[in-house]
């Protein structure tokens, strides 16, 4: 129990049974998660990182690479896709504020809580949570082992994130079809229909968006798994087993994004072309005749 039998295997009983003093299941088994989630949250932080820089760096390349800005898929005006790339980094960096503090809140300690009671021997907490890295401890020892809010934080921080990944990656799914062919993704990165040879599917768009709804599929299933009495093992048996799944869905797709973003050709000429289309200037017209003639932006806007 917690490396007590493989100790006594090799030490006396007056070693070896003091091992267990002060420790009970529930708090090894919060401990270790704790620390293993820690871990987790600090590989999704890097991630997120990743993805941000590449949307930075592949802004950069189209400062001035001009495309129609759409509303219901309709051109409204005009715009770069630099700007359109830019305008997720911010959200972004919201959902790295949010890891960040399930972060803070998973990183404190349940050492020395037992049997979520606390304990009666005089143990050096602080000396346990400074080598097991622990930032805080406890104000009371069973909410730190039953209660499992910062792990739905960052079930919830992910689903917000991938959400917005997804709604990327649909925008590329239109952006790389034949009506629009805005951009096109590398061989290795598509596949083609069986049965039409014609066909260059973008399937790893599809992954990317197929993975935002099974983030919120987790989230689902975490929030359904705490509908228990808080003294029930559910939370602490299950919770932790399916976010080790739902990271690495997270960080496949991630990286299939970035590789995607990194490497797909941007047809700029077409982009250009449909941004004159379609009256997308004409916001633009109608600010000219209020600034310049003096007339109310009704009149105008009903004019054009």
């Amino acid at each position: 129990h917690g490396g007590e039998e493989y100790v006594r295997k090799h030490c006396e009983e007056e070693h070896s049974g003091w091992l267990h003093l002060g420790r009970s299941s529930p708090s090894l088994r919060v401990t270790a998660s704790r620390i293993a989630f820690r871990d987790c949250l600090l590989q999704i932080m890097n991630s997120n990182l990743d993805m941000r820089a590449k949307l930075i760096e592949v802004s950069e390349r189209h400062v001035e690479t001009l495309m129609p800005g759409y509303s219901y898929i309709q051109h409204i005006e005009p715009g770069t896709f630099g700007f359109y790339l830019m305008s997720f980094v911010e959200p972004f960096e919201r959902d790295f504020k949010r890891f960040v503090s399930a972060y803070t809140n998973a990183n404190i300690s349940s050492v020395g809580t037992g049997a979520a009671y606390g304990i009666e021997f005089p143990l050096d907490l602080e000396r346990f949570d400074a080598l097991l890295g622990f930032d805080a401890a406890p104000w009371n020892a069973r909410d730190s082992i039953r209660n499992y809010d910062y792990m739905i934080e960052t079930y919830m921080a992910l689903a917000l994130m991938h959400n917005t990944l997804g709604r990327i990656a649909m925008d590329f799914l239109i952006w790389h079809s034949s009506e629009f062919d805005f951009i096109r993704l590398p061989g290795r990165l598509s596949i083609t229909s069986s049965i039409s040879p014609q066909m260059r599917i973008p399937y790893v768009l599809e992954f990317v968006h197929g993975t935002s709804g099974l983030v919120t599929g987790r989230l689902m299933e975490a929030l359904a798994i705490t509908k228990t009495a808080s003294d029930q093992l559910e939370m602490a048996t299950m919770l932790p087993a399916e976010f080790w799944k739902c990271v690495d869905e997270s960080r496949r797709a991630i990286e299939a994004f970035n590789d995607a973003l990194g490497n797909m050709q941007v047809n700029v000429e077409r982009m250009a072309q449909c941004a004159n289309e379609h009256w997308s200037q004409a916001s633009t017209v109608v600010g000219f005749l209020v600034k310049e003639h003096g007339m109310s932006y009704r009149t105008g806007h009903q004019i054009l």
